[in-house]
């Protein structure tokens, strides 16, 4: 939902953190409003819209942009923002939402906030998450900062937050949520995801599912969804699973050239398997730690004395 407030004569609106419109902007306000709407595209603690007109928020409305502060707080915790909100009467929902944005915060620094929540009983992790999980508004601080999908039912608004929030760029479990929201019956909303920059998920989804897997490995651009339909299929038993891992050993990506190797003992002639490690533990990867590795594997494989034997041909 929208939440309407007051800047000076001016009517805002907003409905998350990085969000605002202008409703009704009077034309003594237009260059402020425009200077304000420049700020916007920063959206950091200091640098957006609703923090710079703080000062001419009126008293009465700043309670309502609570949620859309601490919804910053959980995109990146710092005190500047809590200091907003710090001195305002917060309830049980506000404060397991606090808790959650500022638990672990990677970026800013939340030292006060966290003293704060010391001071007026911190809800522990389970109670916020079961409060938040059933919350429109603050799911989506869920979404930024837990590492736990709670297994529950999730209501379409709830739904649809959880979509909105991985378009606009969480990252911490993105994939087991889109799953949640498909397991509660709203595969439709996955719909919102595709051209946009988290399309990648939507082939690892797709990449998980024998029916679709085949197009993910064959036209994907994401490596990682590509290596996942590998496995997929072969582990659904495809009949031309051997010919799906060789042309996979030629795959640009290391991520579905290893994923194949660890299939192809399955599906390849003892003699092709034995090859293809061999090529890629002396060619064939960028990254070295795994050649590295592969290497340790063949010399493990192999008994001391033929290696040796082995050696001793190529040593002459």
């Amino acid at each position: 939902m929208r939440k309407t407030f007051r800047i000076k004569n001016i009517v805002a609106a907003t409905r998350k953190w990085g969000d605002i419109r202008f409703v009704d902007v009077p034309d003594a306000e237009q260059e402020y409003a425009r200077a304000l709407f420049r700020a916007g595209f920063q959206w950091t603690p200091t640098e957006n819209p609703i923090v710079l007109a703080w000062d001419n928020i009126p008293d009465e409305d700043k309670p309502l942009l609570v949620p859309v502060i601490i919804h910053g707080l959980a995109r990146e915790a710092d005190d500047r923002l809590f200091r907003l909100i710090e001195n305002m009467p917060l309830d049980e929902t506000d404060l397991c939402a606090l808790s959650i944005a500022v638990d672990d915060s990677p970026l800013g620094n939340a030292k006060r906030a966290r003293q704060f929540l010391k001071r007026v009983g911190r809800p522990s992790e389970e109670e916020a998450v079961a409060r938040l999980i059933k919350h429109p508004f603050y799911v989506r601080v869920l979404v930024r900062r837990v590492f736990r999908v709670p297994d529950v039912q999730l209501e379409r608004a709830v739904a649809e937050s959880v979509i909105d929030e991985i378009r606009d760029g969480a990252r911490r479990m993105p994939l087991r949520w889109l799953r949640r929201v498909v397991q509660s019956g709203h595969q439709d909303l996955l719909e919102r995801l595709r051209g946009t920059q988290a399309q990648y998920l939507l082939d690892e989804l797709d990449a998980e599912d024998a029916s679709s897997a085949r197009a993910v490995f064959e036209q994907s651009s994401d490596e990682a969804a590509r290596a996942t339909a590998l496995r997929t299929l072969v582990e659904a038993g495809a009949t031309d699973a051997a010919d799906l891992v060789r042309k996979a050993f030629n795959d640009p990506a290391d991520e579905v050239k290893t994923t194949a190797l660890d299939l192809a003992k399955r599906v390849l002639p003892a003699h092709e398997y034995a090859t293809a490690l061999v090529r890629l533990a002396k060619r064939d990867l960028q990254d070295h730690e795994v050649q590295a590795g592969l290497r340790d594997t063949i010399i493990r494989l192999i008994p001391e004395e033929i290696l040796a034997e082995i050696l001793t041909q190529y040593l002459r």
